[in-house]
């Protein structure tokens, strides 16, 4: 004779609810640690782009042989670069916008710069060397800082 009863295998309501009570639990542990290392990569790369506009600062003032002068603002996070023409220093043509940070980035400590109010500037003198100097940026638990060494600019990261 047949059966009537088939045996299936299945899973369980109980079973299905402790499954997604684990992802979950895994998702909330997760969350804040990419949300941290997110907000990191945005730092990195706008460190990176402090770095880039000092370099070509660097180089600006070798090929033209005129005075450069990179400018942070502390007070809007920005920051452009200007060039000497007949005695006073102007914005340059073809760096006249200004790059602003996303989050919650500030400048931590500086040495080497000269400042005026909240803005922060290095005047990179093709004629003289300049004095070594560094911008170190902190947000959250993660501190970079931008070291300019005699025609050297290098990145350091430090986590807290």
């Amino acid at each position: 004779m047949f059966s009537l009863r088939r045996n299936f295998r299945a899973f369980t309501l109980v079973e299905l609810m402790v499954v997604l009570m684990i992802i979950s639990v895994s998702v909330t542990i997760a969350l804040p640690f990419c949300k941290r290392s997110n907000q990191g990569l945005k730092m990195r790369q706008a460190c990176d782009d402090i770095a880039q506009t000092i370099r070509y600062a660097i180089d600006l003032a070798e090929k033209d042989n005129k005075k450069t002068k990179f400018v942070f603002d502390s007070k809007y996070s920005s920051y452009y670069l200007q060039q000497e023409n007949e005695g006073h220093f102007e914005a340059l043509n073809d760096f006249t916008r200004k790059e602003r940070f996303i989050g919650n980035i500030q400048l931590y400590d500086s040495k080497g710069f000269e400042q005026e109010k909240n803005t922060y500037f290095f005047v990179f003198d093709p004629e003289i060397p300049w004095p070594d100097g560094y911008l170190t940026f902190a947000a959250e638990d993660m501190m970079i800082t931008i070291n300019i060494n005699s025609r050297y600019v290098e990145i350091k990261d430090q986590n807290f």
